[in-house]
């Protein structure tokens, strides 16, 4: 690709489109953020795009009421690089990235142990085809520099800031280092003076994190340690992924912590993984002042096309006990799910007593 070996650094996006939020008579200005897990389109589910399926048919209608929609891209997109030797290496070819832009996703984190599969070229290559498509991006570059810069977004007034950060395990010639290219580590040393300097220039601060025990529903101790530690420097939400199964959700301070979403679109069939949801925050901005409301959409994968689709009544209760369980271990105040009656889909809202 012609410049495939440009610095395509993406410092501001300031969007002017029509938005689902908007202002009220009282000066109020809204947004909203939808988020979920992990995505790839490669392997099993070729078949399913080669047929013309609708990866993303009840995604999409869930995430039509959001001004941004963020996932884990757990794949480069790419044509080139060779293959890091390893049991499990993704790489989606260029010309299936649409389905993404289709879904509604217009920003996506990329620091992740699949990102570097194929190299730094092929990081480059994704981050070109990326920008083709209108899709913000953050986690993986040529240097750390690159791969650590935040993404800030603007609509109806609010700013918000996105980072993605995530561990590679053993494999750490994967981590971005100020020489060598590849994805931005979870390094507090790293993470905290960005924090420091972008909370101030935003309204609502993200950072996207891909560690943990795959299969797990508890965070590990270094998950815990770290993902607290970023609340308390300044994020006010964090997008866990990586384990592949859903985990809890802790409020810490003025923050909220989802430890793992689980897959969005992944082809893996063992039960557990088959759980999803889509997190919603709605953000409210008024004098200055900002409030922010939780909201998950329940989802499951279909195990033959491994298409997510919306839970269905006793499917939905059954995620969300799920996560009531699995968030108790994770101690402090527990959320509250309420369902919502006038969606089109299974909704809840997520509130804790006293927050």
């Amino acid at each position: 690709m012609k410049a495939r070996y440009a610095a395509l650094l993406l410092l501001t996006i300031f969007l002017s489109l029509a938005g689902c939020g908007g202002k009220t008579p009282s000066g109020e200005t809204s947004i909203v953020i939808a988020f979920a897990g992990d995505t790839f389109f490669d392997r099993r589910l070729l078949p399913e795009i080669k047929n013309g399926g609708d990866l993303f048919r009840d995604v999409r209608i869930a995430a039509a009421d959001s001004d941004f929609f963020i996932i884990n891209l757990e794949t480069p997109i790419s044509s080139g690089g060779t293959p890091y030797d390893k049991p499990f290496v993704f790489r989606a070819s260029p010309d299936k990235a649409g389905v993404l832009s289709n879904a509604g996703v217009n920003i996506v984190a990329l620091a992740n142990n699949h990102m570097m599969d194929y190299g730094v070229e092929a990081i480059l290559d994704t981050r070109e085809i990326l920008s083709k498509y209108g899709i913000a991006f953050t986690g993986a570059g040529t240097n750390l520099a690159q791969a650590s810069q935040p993404v800030i977004l603007e609509k109806n007034g609010i700013k918000i800031g996105f980072l993605s950060f995530g561990l590679n395990g053993p494999l750490d010639l994967m981590d971005a280092t100020p020489k060598r290219g590849g994805t931005a580590p979870i390094q507090l040393s790293n993470i905290l003076p960005i924090l420091k300097a972008l909370r101030p220039q935003v309204d609502f601060l993200i950072v996207a994190l891909h560690d943990g025990e795959e299969y797990f529903e508890t965070p590990i101790l270094r998950v815990l340690t770290n993902y607290r530690a970023i609340i308390d420097a300044g994020a006010d939400l964090i997008i866990g992924h990586h384990p592949h199964i859903l985990e809890g959700i802790e409020k810490r301070a003025n923050g909220v912590i989802f430890y793992s979403m689980g897959n969005l679109l992944f082809d893996q069939k063992y039960a557990a993984t088959v759980q999803t949801m889509i997190g919603k925050v709605k953000v409210t901005k008024q004098a200055q002042k900002i409030t922010a409301e939780y909201f998950v959409i329940p989802l499951v994968r279909n195990t033959s096309t491994f298409v997510p689709e919306f839970a269905k009544e006793k499917k939905a209760l059954e995620i969300v006990n799920q996560l009531k369980k699995i968030s108790i271990p994770l101690g402090g105040i527990q959320p509250v799910f309420q369902k919502l009656t006038n969606k089109e889909y299974i909704t809840y809202s997520v509130k804790w007593t006293n927050g």
